[in-house]
C-alpha cells in the first residue's frame, strides 16, 4: 500500500450510549497514519471523510477488513478527494493557460484633458486597472482567480509608446498643476488626430474556498478601450494683462 501524500482527518459522530447526545470525534493525521485511532470503526455511520492525496493509493475509509483497498474520491477539493473509488490522478493548475476559463475584467484608460491637447504640451494618461479577484468553477469545484496588474503598455498612435508599472493618476491626485509632465505623460510633436491604446499585463493567483493563494507561471494581457485625441497646435496672441501662473502658452 502505497502511503497517502497529504494528511487527511476523520470526523465522525458517535452515540456514547443509550440515549446520550452524539458527539463528534477527530483523529490526528499521525494516529490514522499508524491505525492507533479507530473512532467509530466503520463508515456505515455518519460524517466519514477521508482525504488522500488524488495521485496516490491508500487505506479505505470502510471498515470490516477492507483495509488495503484502493482509495480516491470521487469528489475533488483543492486537488484532493473525497471517498472511495478507483484511483484517479488530479493534475493542478500550474500556469495561467490552466484557468483559461477565468479572464480579468476589462481595464479602463483615460486621459486628460480628455480628448485633445496642444503640440509640445504633456497630456496625462491613466488606467483604472486595479488588482481584483474573479471567481468560477475550476476542476468542478468553485474557485477564485486574483488578477494583479504589473505592467501598462501604451501606444500613443504617433509612433511611440510607453511601458511603465504605474498606472497613472490626476494631476490633482498627485498635487500637481495641469500640464505637468508626469510618469504616464506624453507630449505630441505635431498636431493631428491620433488613436492611443492600452494593454495591461497580469499575473494570477488561484485558490478553492478559502485556501491560500497559489501563484501561477506566466502573464494574462486584457486590452482597454481606446482613446481618441485632437492634437492642435497653439498662437501666441497678445493680451493686455499677466498670464496666469500655469497657464498653458505663457512664457512670462
Amino acid at each position: 500500500m502505497v502511503r497517502a501524500v497529504a494528511a487527511f482527518v476523520v470526523a465522525l459522530v458517535v452515540t456514547m450510549g443509550a440515549g446520550a447526545p452524539a458527539v463528534a470525534l477527530s483523529c490526528t493525521a499521525v494516529q490514522i497514519t499508524v491505525g492507533v485511532c479507530r473512532e467509530g470503526g466503520s463508515s456505515n455511520g455518519t460524517g466519514v471523510d477521508l482525504w488522500v492525496d488524488g495521485r496516490t493509493q491508500g487505506s479505505s475509509s470502510g471498515g470490516g477488513g477492507t483495509a488495503g483497498r484502493t482509495t480516491q474520491c470521487a469528489t475533488v477539493v483543492n486537488g484532493r478527494c473525497q471517498g472511495s473509488s478507483p484511483s484517479k490522478k488530479v493534475t493542478l493548475p500550474a500556469s495561467v493557460r490552466d484557468v483559461a476559463s477565468f479572464r480579468p475584467r476589462t481595464p479602463v484608460q483615460s486621459m486628460e484633458p480628455a480628448g485633445w491637447g496642444i503640440v509640445g504640451v504633456p497630456l496625462n494618461f491613466m488606467s483604472g486597472a486595479r488588482t481584483h479577484v474573479v471567481s468560477g468553477t475550476l476542476l468542478g469545484r468553485p474557485a477564485s482567480v486574483r488578477f494583479i496588474p504589473i505592467r501598462y503598455r501604451r501606444d500613443f498612435g504617433d509612433s511611440t509608446s510607453m511601458s511603465t508599472r504605474d498606472p497613472g493618476d490626476t494631476w490633482a491626485a498627485r498635487g500637481l498643476i495641469p500640464w505637468s509632465s508626469t510618469g504616464t505623460s506624453h507630449a505630441y510633436a505635431s498636431a493631428g488626430f491620433f488613436g492611443v491604446t492600452l494593454v495591461v499585463d497580469y499575473v494570477a493567483d488561484y485558490r478553492f474556498s478559502t485556501q491560500a493563494w497559489t501563484r501561477l507561471a506566466g502573464t494574462v494581457s486584457a486590452r482597454a478601450n481606446p482613446l481618441s485625441v485632437r492634437i492642435a497646435r497653439a498662437s501666441t496672441v497678445l493680451v493686455a494683462r499677466p498670464c496666469a501662473a500655469g497657464a498653458v502658452g505663457c512664457t512670462a
